[in-house]
């Protein structure tokens, strides 16, 4: 089976719906021989902020000589960034080789397996065929009953700030969402959590307590910063603890993921077999890369792509935009999905400019152009709505040239890999 088929063969056999729960990717797993069992993991939640916090976990990890592997989603430029072994995409072959075997076993099961749960029992095959020293595991949604949760006994869990997501299947109380988070929660396995509201806090704390395990937060008073910034480089530095860090990550909630990947580091420290480095963690957190967050793809003028999808990102995006986009007229740019709180993300970005571009999202998901011109016009004065991403764009790039001003486009992730190309090739 080649590349092109296997990924048909993915998409085509699984059931469509999303359908949480444990069961079918327990007897997937069980039929390849539970892999997930032979390996160190270390398994991360929460809403925002995963894929920056694995990002710089793993730049850390492999300072130290350590062999990576990490399952994300979604991807940016290529499906196979969801399976990566030190920083490189799975090969076509080898995944073609894993999908092939994973779908014979679902093809006879009674309860067919979702898309995720297939991916997934690839991404623990891919990891234990690289002999990997460590996973770096990230939730595709909640924790309870992702798929990612049929891991026994990692090394650590890591939940990052949780806020209001995927509110279909999670609940519309941070309280529901924190309790689904909490689920990957483990027995006598250490807990590191970025600091959270008082309600996320005490479920958190309640779960580490019924599980008989330790639960360490961060301070936010520990974090200052970004206390500097040069926009040559685009990179930004801040204070933890009173130590300084350097990262090309920027916003204060990049500060807050890296507080974050440093308590989890400083855990995984411990543990007699990874050796991690004490540099390891500062150069690690300089070097890591990780597109879409808060990333310019081109200058004169400044064009900035985001994946903020939800309003808790959109927060975060606007406060990084008003302090390294100062002095300059922006001009947003957005598509969405139509299960994202697409109000909620224009109320936070309400005043960041008095106009905005819009775009269909691409594929079934995507809102129409009409519903979210019609609620974006409650929150800006001018709206320009476009049919195709690239025209939406290209509109806001030329305006932007002639006022001197910068381009951020944002609302899902799913459309940025296709514009960072456009606009590289322009």
């Amino acid at each position: 089976m080649d590349y092109k088929k296997a990924l048909e063969s993915i998409k085509k056999n699984a059931r469509g719906d999303i359908v949480p729960g444990l069961s079918r990717i327990k007897k997937l797993l069980k039929c390849l021989g539970d892999p997930q069992d032979d390996l160190r993991i270390v398994h991360i939640a929460g809403t925002n902020g995963k894929g920056s916090v694995g990002a710089f976990m793993e730049s850390a990890l492999r300072g130290s000589n350590l062999n990576v592997a990490r399952y994300i989603s979604p991807e940016i430029f290529d499906y196979r960034e969801r399976f990566q072994y030190n920083g490189r995409c799975i090969s076509k072959k080898l995944f073609s080789q894993l999908a092939e075997k994973v779908t014979e076993i679902s093809l006879g099961m009674e309860d067919t397996p979702t898309t995720f749960e297939m991916e997934t029992a690839i991404a623990f095959l891919f990891a234990a065929e690289k002999n990997c020293d460590i996973m770096l595991l990230e939730t595709g949604m909640g924790g309870r009953y992702d798929a990612t949760n049929t891991v026994k006994a990692p090394l650590l869990s890591v939940i990052t700030a949780i806020s209001m997501d995927h509110m279909d299947y999670l609940g519309n109380d941070i309280k529901d969402i924190a309790y689904e988070k909490a689920g990957i929660i483990k027995r006598k396995v250490p807990v590191v959590s970025s600091f959270q509201n008082k309600e996320a806090e005490e479920i958190l704390k309640r779960t580490a307590l019924e599980k008989g395990t330790d639960i360490l937060f961060t301070k936010e008073s520990d974090i200052e910063g970004p206390t500097a910034f040069d926009d040559e480089s685009f990179t930004q530095r801040f204070s933890y603890k009173g130590e300084i860090y350097e990262t090309s990550l920027l916003g204060r909630h990049q500060a807050e993921n890296g507080a974050l990947a440093v308590e989890a580091l400083n855990v995984l420290k411990k543990h007699p077999e990874l050796h991690i480095d004490d540099g390891a963690v500062k150069k690690g957190l300089k070097k890591a890369c990780w597109p879409g967050r808060f990333q310019r793809i081109r200058r004169g003028p400044d064009v900035i792509i985001d994946g903020a999808h939800n309003p808790a990102g959109a927060r975060a995006l606007k406060a990084a935009a008003d302090m390294y986009l100062k002095g300059k007229t922006v001009f947003p740019v957005m598509g969405v999905f139509k299960d994202k709180d697409h109000k909620g993300i224009l109320r936070e970005m309400k005043g960041i400019s008095d106009s905005i571009n819009i775009y269909k999202a691409p594929g079934e998901r995507g809102l129409p152009v009409s519903e979210l011109k019609s609620s974006a016009e409650g929150f800006f004065q001018h709206v320009r709505a476009f049919d195709d991403p690239e025209d939406a764009v290209d509109d806001a790039v030329r305006r932007a040239e002639k006022d001197h001003g910068a381009v951020l486009i944002f609302g899902t992730l799913s459309t940025i890999g296709e514009i960072y190309a456009k606009v590289a090739e322009k």
